[in-house]
């Protein structure tokens, strides 16, 4: 996950200081790269994406994808609205990153 979080940062945040970040603002970035509606939460769409693009070139099946969102969404979506908000995906990204 390290390595994706610093190729995207560098991509698309070329202006900010990666290195120099603590993990935290490293995520909210992130969290907020994939926030495509700026609604400050991550739906099922904007999860697929961020989980494609974080795997680079291999490729997945609609249920795989689909088992992993719903993985996610099944455990850390507290207030079950079907969306992560940036608290519930930073403790996401924190137990995935932990496997």
């Amino acid at each position: 996950m390290e390595n994706y979080v610093k190729q995207h940062m560098a991509t698309h945040f070329s202006y900010l200081n990666f290195e120099a970040m603590p993990n935290s603002e490293k995520q909210h970035h992130l969290f907020l790269a994939h926030d495509y509606d700026h609604d400050n939460q991550l739906d099922g769409i904007e999860l697929i994406k961020a989980f494609i693009i974080g795997q680079g070139s291999r490729v997945h099946s609609d249920e795989e994808l689909s088992d992993k969102i719903d993985f996610l969404l099944n455990h850390f979506d507290a207030d079950r609205d079907g969306k992560l908000s940036f608290p519930e995906f930073r403790r996401s990204a924190m137990v995935i990153s932990q496997h």
